[in-house]
Parts: structure tokens; C-alpha cells; sequence
């Protein structure tokens, strides 16, 4: 799996020990998601976030406290044409990906390696000024980063 490779490496560089209590608590702690929803159920809920390119941060936020169904989901995923880790927000309902970013996108994702986050704590976040993810911000606020 290539985000587990990726996030090994990041552990092994010579960061601070946040960073890598950071990049060791997702490796340690995420999940791979390999189902994916239909097209047509990920269309639907497009419509509700409206859906933007390179807001997927904001798209996942949006449908995860929209629609009871639905968890935010952060971490990295790897598109088929390009075999790099990129941070990455999707949903998913029992476990099935609903990524209404890369769905305006052409190519297909090929892994899905993330953290759910409580919308307990997506709710704070947004209280907030914050310039972290929330995934960034649920990290420190429980391990002290």
C-alpha cells in the first residue's frame, strides 16, 4: 500500500516529536477504505455540499454535519495516474467511500487511508479560527500535539 509506505517514511525523517507522533498515530490508527459508492449516490449528495474541486476539506465538512448518515473522514489517498499520497477529506456511510471532490475528477482512486473524526469535534472546529485540518486539530486536542 503505498500511503503506508509514504506515512513510514514521514515517521523515519528527522521531525520534531509531534510530527511524528502525528504521522505514527494515523499509520497506527487509520483504516483503509476500499469500497465505493455508486456514482449516482455520490452525484446526489454532490448536490447538497456543491461540490468543489480542491475544497475537499470543506465538501466532507459540509455532508458530514448535513447528513446524519454520513462520517468525515480525513487522511490520504492515491489516484491511479499519480502514485503519491495526497492529504485528502472524503465520507463514508458503514464504511462505503462517498467522495463528492474526487468526483469531479477525472482518473480513478485507488486507496483510501484515513481517520474517522467524531462531528462532536467537527462541530469545535468549526467554532474556531483554525488554519489546521480538522484531522490536525482533533490530533492535537487529543494527544497533545
Amino acid at each position: 500500500m503505498i500511503i503506508k509506505e509514504y506515512l513510514q517514511t514521514l515517521s523515519k525523517l528527522n521531525l520534531n516529536d509531534k510530527q511524528k507522533m502525528f504521522y505514527e498515530h494515523i499509520l497506527q490508527n487509520g483504516v483503509e477504505y476500499k469500497i465505493k459508492a455508486d456514482k449516482s449516490v455520490v452525484n446526489g449528495y454532490s448536490v447538497i455540499n456543491g461540490a468543489q474541486i480542491k475544497q475537499c476539506f470543506r465538501n466532507s465538512l459540509l455532508l458530514a454535519l448535513s447528513c446524519n448518515e454520513l462520517e468525515y473522514v480525513e487522511g490520504y489517498y492515491v489516484f491511479n495516474d499519480i502514485p503519491l499520497s495526497l492529504e485528502h477529506a472524503w465520507n463514508t456511510a458503514d464504511d462505503i467511500v462517498i467522495d463528492t471532490t474526487a468526483n469531479l475528477l477525472k482518473g480513478e482512486v485507488s486507496e483510501y487511508f484515513g481517520i474517522k473524526i467524531p462531528k462532536s469535534v467537527l462541530r469545535k472546529y468549526l467554532k474556531t479560527n483554525q488554519i489546521l485540518t480538522p484531522l490536525q486539530y482533533y490530533l492535537q486536542k487529543t494527544l497533545k500535539l
